[in-house]
């Protein structure tokens, strides 16, 4: 187990911890029982948000599964432009990382992905040809952060609904094993977080996509850090969505106002709706509707 993990147990080192902290009994749990389970898994398939194709990861989680064939499946392609997706593509394959892009709500087509995982199991097959035994079914973990879509793919994947899938995270609980096509076992697991984020954009950039619960950070304030952070990379999509000026000269829940008064979000006395509007904002950019585009940059 990691540091991160292991200062679980120090109460005097979670209260000092900065940034943000948000680590349910249940991912901790299932950290513990992956520790247990990984030394019988052939291949790790991780699904990661397209929107965030590093930050998407859970770098304890790459560390526990360290020296195992890895496949990274970015899921909800439709949000991020092709250009990005080329971009990020080139990224991986100079890494000399199995990355597929996919859709687990629309793609139809699963061969990509399951020629890659045969590509990458045949040094698993080859050690049992080699010794004239049939290799038993190979297992394969699908693991990632909270509602980056692995049930859902599981459910596509086996075509019947094995997995509870909602667009909320936490939803998934424990570690089940699923037959797939009489050739493989799956093991899905919870989405586990980093116990502590030391970046607190890093916690933002992850309510976005909701990988962490709006609940959690507050949907008010994740949704007027978006809308700075939108003013800033991509002014334009905002302002025609919304028909309004914004500008980085105000304060960000002024943004939240001005956007709640033209859409006509108002309470009793003209007052704007606040937590209204943060959700309308927040929607609106989880379809798509505030443009299409990775939040985190290309590493040098």
């Amino acid at each position: 187990m990691s540091k991160n993990h292991k200062d679980l147990d120090d109460p005097a080192k979670i209260s000092s911890s900065p940034a943000f902290g948000w680590f349910p009994p249940h991912m901790l749990r299932a950290f513990k029982r992956l520790e247990k389970e990984i030394k019988n898994v052939e291949l790790v398939v991780e699904v990661r948000d397209a929107r965030l194709p590093i930050s998407s990861s859970n770098p304890d989680l790459v560390e526990l599964l360290a020296g195992r064939p890895r496949i990274i499946l970015l899921n909800k392609c439709d949000l991020v432009s092709p250009e990005d997706q080329l971009n990020w593509q080139d990224y991986f394959s100079r890494k000399k990382i199995n990355a597929i892009y996919f859709d687990s709500q629309n793609t139809k087509n699963f061969d990509p992905i399951f020629k890659t995982i045969e590509k990458a199991l045949r040094p698993f097959y080859a050690k049992y040809k080699t010794r004239s035994i049939r290799a038993p079914l190979p297992r394969i973990l699908i693991a990632g952060l909270p509602n980056v879509g692995k049930s859902t793919l599981i459910n596509r994947l086996v075509k019947k609904k094995r997995q509870q899938a909602e667009a909320r995270p936490g939803v998934t609980k424990s570690v089940d094993w699923i037959m797939l096509r009489d050739k493989y076992l799956l093991m899905d697991s919870p989405g586990i977080l980093l116990p502590r984020l030391e970046r607190e954009i890093d916690s933002f950039k992850l309510g976005w996509i909701s990988t962490i619960r709006d609940d959690v950070i507050g949907d008010i304030l994740l949704a007027t850090e978006l809308i700075s952070y939108l003013i800033s990379e991509v002014k334009l999509e905002i302002e025609d969505r919304y028909h309004v000026k914004l500008s980085p000269d105000i304060q960000p829940l002024e943004h939240l106002e001005i956007i709640g008064k033209s859409r006509g979000f108002l309470k009793s006395g003209a007052e704007v709706d606040l937590s209204r509007t943060a959700a309308a904002v927040l929607g609106d950019y989880r379809k798509g509707i505030l443009g299409k585009f990775v939040l985190e940059k290309l590493p040098r």
